[in-house]
Parts: structure tokens; sequence; C-alpha cells
């Protein structure tokens, strides 16, 4: 359900946040495993979980949109293509996330890279993980965060979640 209120739209950022660190929390452990290779794979599928999660607790989520009437989607479609959302109201599959990390892909290429140097090599590899996460979730959150700002800016009523405006 697309948030109705500023109070409620801040309550769900700072649950998406708080959700966004305990994944990043996660990913910095899968990281720190001096195991090449299977962190990569632990944080495309955290990604996936994590970025439907988001979309899902904002409103935004593609069966979310799919029962909303068609200008209000539109208009969705519209303010996340304004915000540069690509994963706003879809289905998040491995290749968004793999478009996503290839982002912060020199992090992630610097991370294999020092799983080679013992014991530093963990925490720096733990670290660039955890940062990685974070970046592409807080991203997400703030995206989210904004086309539902707008839609609420914009709306003098209420938005009813099967109809639009009431």
């Amino acid at each position: 359900m697309i948030p109705r209120t500023m109070e409620e739209l801040e309550e769900i950022r700072q649950q998406c946040m708080a959700m966004v660190k305990r994944r990043a929390a996660l990913s910095a452990f899968a990281g720190a495993l001096p195991l090449p290779g299977v962190d990569v794979g632990m944080d495309v599928a955290m990604m996936m979980k994590l970025l439907s999660e988001i979309n899902r607790r904002f409103g935004l989520s593609a069966e979310q949109l799919a029962k909303l009437n068609p200008e209000l989607r539109a208009k969705i479609v519209v303010l996340a293509t304004s915000v540069g959302s690509r994963i706003v109201g879809k289905i998040i599959r491995k290749e968004t996330v793999a478009f996503l990390l290839k982002k912060v892909g020199r992090r992630l290429a610097a991370r294999q890279m020092t799983k080679i140097i013992p014991i530093v090599g963990s925490a720096a590899s733990a670290t660039l993980s955890f940062m990685a996460m974070r970046y592409i979730g807080r991203a997400h959150v703030n995206d989210c965060y904004h086309i539902c700002r707008r839609l609420i800016e914009e709306s003098n009523t209420p938005v009813d979640d099967d109809y639009g405006k009431i």
C-alpha cells in the first residue's frame, strides 16, 4: 500500500534504512569469508530480496502497481523515471542486480583481490561488501521515498490503493 501521509512515509523509510543496514552487515560477514566468489553469489541473492522488500514496503512492487488504476500507475512510472530508478515497480531479477552491482564494480573487484591477503584482506573485503550493499540499498530507499513524497505532495486528497484519488 502506498503511504498516505508523510508520517507513514517517514516510518517506512526508517524501517527500510534499518533493513538495509542489517543486510549490509550480513554482506560484510559473507565478504569476510576467505572463499572467493561465495560472497558475490550471496550479495546477489540478498540484494534481490532487499530491493523487492523495499519496493513492497513503499507500495511500489510490480504486483502492487498492477492493482492501481492506469492513471496513478502511469504517474508513478513517470516519477520513477524522473528519479532515475530502473527498479521501482519491477520484478527484481539477477540481471537487474548484476547491473546495479556493476555500478559499484571497482569496489567489488577490489574486494575479490583483497581476499588473497590473510586477515587484512578479509577485513577489507568485508568493509567493501558492507559499503556496496549499503550504497545500493540506501539509494533505492531514497528513490522510493522521493516518489511517494511527490505523490503525497501532489495529491490534495488521499490515495486509494485500488482506484487512485478518492
